[in-house]
Protein backbone atom coordinates (compact mmCIF):
# COMPACT_ATOMS: atom_id res chain seq x y z
CA UNK A 1 0.00 0.00 0.00
CA UNK A 2 2.95 2.24 0.97
CA UNK A 3 4.46 1.68 -2.11
CA UNK A 4 1.61 1.82 -4.24
CA UNK A 5 1.09 5.78 -3.10
CA UNK A 6 4.59 6.33 -3.24
CA UNK A 7 4.28 5.43 -6.86
CA UNK A 8 1.31 7.68 -7.66
CA UNK A 9 2.93 10.74 -5.99
CA UNK A 10 5.92 10.32 -8.35
CA UNK A 11 3.78 10.04 -11.08
CA UNK A 12 1.68 13.48 -10.76
CA UNK A 13 4.99 14.97 -9.41
CA UNK A 14 6.90 14.17 -13.17
CA UNK A 15 3.49 15.32 -15.01
CA UNK A 16 3.53 18.64 -13.28
CA UNK A 17 7.24 19.10 -14.20
CA UNK A 18 6.80 17.67 -17.86
CA UNK A 19 4.16 20.56 -19.01
CA UNK A 20 3.42 24.66 -18.66
CA UNK A 21 1.46 26.35 -16.36
CA UNK A 22 -0.72 28.86 -17.62
CA UNK A 23 1.14 32.13 -16.31
CA UNK A 24 3.95 30.52 -18.27
CA UNK A 25 2.37 29.92 -21.41
CA UNK A 26 1.04 33.95 -21.38
CA UNK A 27 5.29 34.92 -20.73
CA UNK A 28 5.53 32.57 -23.94
CA UNK A 29 2.85 34.47 -26.10
CA UNK A 30 3.57 37.71 -25.12
CA UNK A 31 7.41 37.17 -26.05
CA UNK A 32 6.08 35.65 -29.74
CA UNK A 33 4.17 38.21 -29.92
CA UNK A 34 6.72 40.88 -29.61
CA UNK A 35 9.45 38.56 -31.90
CA UNK A 36 6.43 38.75 -34.34
CA UNK A 37 5.69 42.67 -34.46
CA UNK A 38 9.67 43.06 -34.65
CA UNK A 39 9.90 41.03 -37.61
CA UNK A 40 6.65 42.87 -39.14
CA UNK A 41 7.78 46.18 -39.09
CA UNK A 42 11.34 45.08 -40.43
CA UNK A 43 9.24 43.78 -43.02
CA UNK A 44 7.40 47.07 -43.52
CA UNK A 45 10.77 49.20 -43.72
CA UNK A 46 11.78 46.84 -46.22
CA UNK A 47 8.85 47.13 -48.83
CA UNK A 48 8.89 50.82 -48.00
CA UNK A 49 12.14 50.96 -49.20
CA UNK A 50 11.05 48.96 -52.19
CA UNK A 51 8.64 50.72 -53.07
CA UNK A 52 10.22 54.16 -52.88
CA UNK A 53 12.95 52.61 -55.12
CA UNK A 54 10.72 51.41 -57.56
CA UNK A 55 8.51 54.87 -57.44
CA UNK A 56 12.24 56.49 -58.11
CA UNK A 57 12.86 54.17 -60.84
CA UNK A 58 9.10 54.75 -62.47
CA UNK A 59 9.92 58.71 -62.20
CA UNK A 60 13.25 58.41 -63.93
CA UNK A 61 12.37 56.43 -66.76
CA UNK A 62 9.07 58.75 -67.08
CA UNK A 63 11.17 61.82 -67.06
CA UNK A 64 13.83 60.42 -69.12
CA UNK A 65 11.68 59.18 -72.18
CA UNK A 66 9.55 62.54 -72.06
CA UNK A 67 12.59 64.74 -72.43
CA UNK A 68 13.70 62.00 -75.08
CA UNK A 69 10.20 62.46 -76.71
CA UNK A 70 10.79 66.13 -76.78
CA UNK A 71 14.00 66.08 -78.01
CA UNK A 72 12.85 63.76 -81.39
CA UNK A 73 10.03 66.42 -82.08
CA UNK A 74 12.12 69.94 -81.44
CA UNK A 75 15.32 68.74 -83.65
CA UNK A 76 13.01 68.13 -86.81
CA UNK A 77 11.00 71.79 -85.79
CA UNK A 78 11.08 74.57 -88.85
CA UNK A 79 9.63 76.53 -86.32
CA UNK A 80 9.30 76.97 -83.15
CA UNK A 81 6.93 79.30 -81.53
CA UNK A 82 7.85 81.85 -78.91
CA UNK A 83 6.89 82.34 -75.74
CA UNK A 84 3.79 84.04 -74.86
CA UNK A 85 1.77 83.75 -78.28
CA UNK A 86 -1.45 82.62 -78.35
CA UNK A 87 -2.98 79.50 -80.00
CA UNK A 88 -6.49 78.47 -80.46
CA UNK A 89 -6.95 75.02 -80.80
CA UNK A 90 -10.28 73.45 -82.46
CA UNK A 91 -10.32 70.11 -80.97
CA UNK A 92 -11.28 66.31 -83.25
CA UNK A 93 -13.48 65.88 -79.89
CA UNK A 94 -15.34 68.88 -80.49
CA UNK A 95 -14.69 71.98 -78.00
CA UNK A 96 -12.15 74.30 -78.66
CA UNK A 97 -8.70 75.41 -75.98
CA UNK A 98 -6.86 78.68 -75.85
CA UNK A 99 -2.69 77.32 -75.34
CA UNK A 100 -0.28 80.35 -74.37
CA UNK A 101 3.48 79.15 -75.55
CA UNK A 102 5.49 79.63 -72.23
CA UNK A 103 7.08 77.63 -69.45
CA UNK A 104 3.84 75.25 -69.25
CA UNK A 105 3.31 74.97 -73.15
CA UNK A 106 5.91 74.58 -75.81
CA UNK A 107 4.57 74.89 -79.61
CA UNK A 108 6.84 73.96 -82.61
CA UNK A 109 5.90 73.20 -86.59
CA UNK A 110 6.93 70.24 -88.17
CA UNK A 111 7.36 69.23 -91.92
CA UNK A 112 5.51 66.63 -93.46
CA UNK A 113 7.92 63.73 -94.18
CA UNK A 114 9.06 63.46 -90.52
CA UNK A 115 8.72 61.30 -87.86
CA UNK A 116 6.04 62.90 -86.35
CA UNK A 117 4.59 64.11 -89.24
CA UNK A 118 3.45 61.89 -92.09
CA UNK A 119 3.19 62.79 -95.30
CA UNK A 120 4.50 63.87 -98.49
CA UNK A 121 5.68 67.63 -98.00
CA UNK A 122 3.36 69.55 -99.26
CA UNK A 123 2.09 71.07 -95.36
CA UNK A 124 3.12 70.91 -91.91
CA UNK A 125 1.88 69.54 -88.23
CA UNK A 126 1.38 71.18 -85.46
CA UNK A 127 2.47 69.52 -81.93
CA UNK A 128 2.32 71.33 -78.55
CA UNK A 129 3.72 69.83 -75.55
CA UNK A 130 1.74 71.33 -72.48
CA UNK A 131 1.09 70.92 -69.02
CA UNK A 132 -2.42 70.46 -67.89
CA UNK A 133 -4.88 69.22 -64.65
CA UNK A 134 -4.99 65.40 -64.42
CA UNK A 135 -8.45 66.12 -64.48
CA UNK A 136 -8.69 65.71 -68.26
CA UNK A 137 -7.79 62.24 -68.07
CA UNK A 138 -9.87 61.36 -65.31
CA UNK A 139 -11.08 58.33 -66.54
CA UNK A 140 -8.28 57.05 -67.18
CA UNK A 141 -6.05 57.76 -64.70
CA UNK A 142 -8.31 57.75 -62.00
CA UNK A 143 -6.97 54.42 -60.23
CA UNK A 144 -3.47 54.99 -60.74
CA UNK A 145 -0.91 56.34 -58.17
CA UNK A 146 0.02 59.99 -58.74
CA UNK A 147 2.21 62.63 -56.72
CA UNK A 148 1.22 65.31 -58.59
CA UNK A 149 -2.24 66.69 -59.70
CA UNK A 150 -0.59 67.61 -62.94
CA UNK A 151 0.23 65.43 -66.29
CA UNK A 152 2.32 66.10 -69.48
CA UNK A 153 0.14 66.33 -72.73
CA UNK A 154 0.34 66.20 -76.25
CA UNK A 155 -1.72 67.96 -78.89
CA UNK A 156 -1.20 67.47 -82.47
CA UNK A 157 -2.73 69.03 -85.84
CA UNK A 158 -2.18 67.80 -89.38
CA UNK A 159 -2.09 69.20 -92.79
CA UNK A 160 -1.52 72.78 -91.88
CA UNK A 161 -0.20 75.53 -94.36
CA UNK A 162 1.94 77.71 -93.60
CA UNK A 163 2.34 80.35 -96.43
CA UNK A 164 5.31 81.51 -97.75
CA UNK A 165 6.81 84.56 -96.02
CA UNK A 166 4.63 84.74 -93.38
CA UNK A 167 5.27 84.30 -89.85
CA UNK A 168 3.31 81.24 -87.96
CA UNK A 169 2.77 82.94 -84.53
CA UNK A 170 0.25 85.32 -86.03
CA UNK A 171 -0.29 83.71 -89.47
CA UNK A 172 -0.64 80.41 -88.35
CA UNK A 173 -2.59 80.98 -84.44
CA UNK A 174 -5.71 78.27 -85.25
CA UNK A 175 -5.19 74.89 -85.50
CA UNK A 176 -7.84 72.79 -86.49
CA UNK A 177 -9.04 68.80 -85.84
CA UNK A 178 -6.28 68.74 -82.94
CA UNK A 179 -6.15 65.24 -81.27
CA UNK A 180 -4.97 64.74 -77.59
CA UNK A 181 -2.10 62.30 -75.97
CA UNK A 182 -1.32 61.49 -72.53
CA UNK A 183 2.93 61.85 -72.40
CA UNK A 184 3.48 61.61 -68.38
CA UNK A 185 1.93 61.09 -65.57
CA UNK A 186 2.55 63.09 -61.94
CA UNK A 187 4.77 66.52 -63.65
CA UNK A 188 5.31 69.22 -61.04
CA UNK A 189 4.28 72.60 -63.03
CA UNK A 190 6.15 75.72 -62.95
CA UNK A 191 4.25 78.27 -60.92
CA UNK A 192 4.44 80.07 -57.59
CA UNK A 193 4.73 77.16 -55.92
CA UNK A 194 7.42 75.40 -57.72
CA UNK A 195 9.35 78.04 -59.43
CA UNK A 196 12.01 75.35 -60.35
CA UNK A 197 8.99 73.09 -61.51
CA UNK A 198 8.85 71.80 -65.44
CA UNK A 199 9.60 74.47 -67.52
CA UNK A 200 8.90 73.87 -71.44
CA UNK A 201 9.62 77.78 -73.72
CA UNK A 202 9.72 80.59 -71.23
CA UNK A 203 12.05 83.27 -71.67
CA UNK A 204 14.97 82.15 -70.33
CA UNK A 205 15.13 78.50 -72.05
CA UNK A 206 14.42 79.61 -75.88
CA UNK A 207 17.47 80.77 -77.56
CA UNK A 208 17.44 82.28 -81.15
CA UNK A 209 19.33 82.07 -84.41
CA UNK A 210 22.75 83.35 -84.44
CA UNK A 211 21.77 85.11 -87.86
CA UNK A 212 19.64 86.80 -89.54
CA UNK A 213 16.98 85.57 -92.00
CA UNK A 214 15.57 87.76 -94.98
CA UNK A 215 12.42 87.32 -96.95
CA UNK A 216 12.91 89.87 -99.82
CA UNK A 217 15.44 91.94 -98.12
CA UNK A 218 13.22 92.71 -95.72
CA UNK A 219 13.60 91.38 -92.29
CA UNK A 220 11.18 89.47 -90.98
CA UNK A 221 12.70 87.57 -88.73
CA UNK A 222 15.47 88.43 -85.92
CA UNK A 223 18.15 87.38 -84.27
CA UNK A 224 18.43 89.80 -81.10
CA UNK A 225 18.07 88.21 -77.87
CA UNK A 226 15.52 90.79 -76.14
CA UNK A 227 13.00 89.89 -79.37
CA UNK A 228 12.90 86.50 -78.71
CA UNK A 229 9.08 86.93 -77.25
CA UNK A 230 8.70 88.35 -80.23
CA UNK A 231 6.24 86.22 -83.58
CA UNK A 232 8.98 87.34 -85.59
CA UNK A 233 11.90 85.51 -83.62
CA UNK A 234 13.79 82.64 -84.90
CA UNK A 235 13.82 80.24 -81.97
CA UNK A 236 16.78 78.17 -82.61
CA UNK A 237 17.09 75.68 -79.81
CA UNK A 238 15.41 75.15 -76.33
CA UNK A 239 16.60 74.11 -73.16
CA UNK A 240 13.16 72.76 -71.65
CA UNK A 241 13.47 70.87 -67.80
CA UNK A 242 10.69 68.27 -66.93
CA UNK A 243 10.38 67.59 -63.26
CA UNK A 244 8.53 64.26 -62.55
CA UNK A 245 7.08 63.97 -58.69
CA UNK A 246 6.87 60.62 -56.95
CA UNK A 247 6.47 59.36 -53.42
CA UNK A 248 3.28 60.52 -50.43
CA UNK A 249 3.40 64.13 -49.25
CA UNK A 250 2.04 64.95 -52.20
CA UNK A 251 5.48 64.36 -54.20
CA UNK A 252 8.10 65.25 -51.89
CA UNK A 253 10.35 63.90 -53.88
CA UNK A 254 10.80 64.46 -57.62
CA UNK A 255 13.20 63.48 -60.95
CA UNK A 256 14.87 66.68 -62.88
CA UNK A 257 15.85 66.15 -66.73
CA UNK A 258 16.77 68.88 -68.85
CA UNK A 259 18.94 69.35 -71.98
CA UNK A 260 19.80 71.82 -74.67
CA UNK A 261 17.84 70.70 -77.96
CA UNK A 262 18.78 72.34 -81.53
CA UNK A 263 15.75 72.91 -83.94
CA UNK A 264 16.25 73.70 -87.76
CA UNK A 265 15.04 76.99 -87.30
CA UNK A 266 14.13 76.94 -91.19
CA UNK A 267 11.72 80.06 -92.09
CA UNK A 268 8.76 79.39 -94.52
CA UNK A 269 10.54 80.04 -97.72
CA UNK A 270 9.11 77.19 -99.70
CA UNK A 271 7.65 74.26 -99.28
CA UNK A 272 9.16 72.05 -96.72
CA UNK A 273 10.26 69.28 -98.67
CA UNK A 274 10.42 70.70 -102.53
CA UNK A 275 10.57 67.26 -104.32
Amino acid sequence: MINVENELTIKSNTNRQAGFSFIELLISMAIFGLIMLGLNSLLGASNKVTQGQGNAAYATMAARKSLLRITDIVSQAHYIYPSGQVISLELSTGGTKEMVTGENALAILLPEGTTYCPGNGQSYCGYIISVEDRTMFESFLANSKHASNSILVGWRAFNLTWFKETVPSTALNTWDDVKIELLVDSVVPHDENNPNGTNLASFDHLFVSRTNTTFDNENLFSNYSENKNQPNSLIASIEPRVVIAYGNNGGSKKVIRESHIYARAIPRVSLPNPN
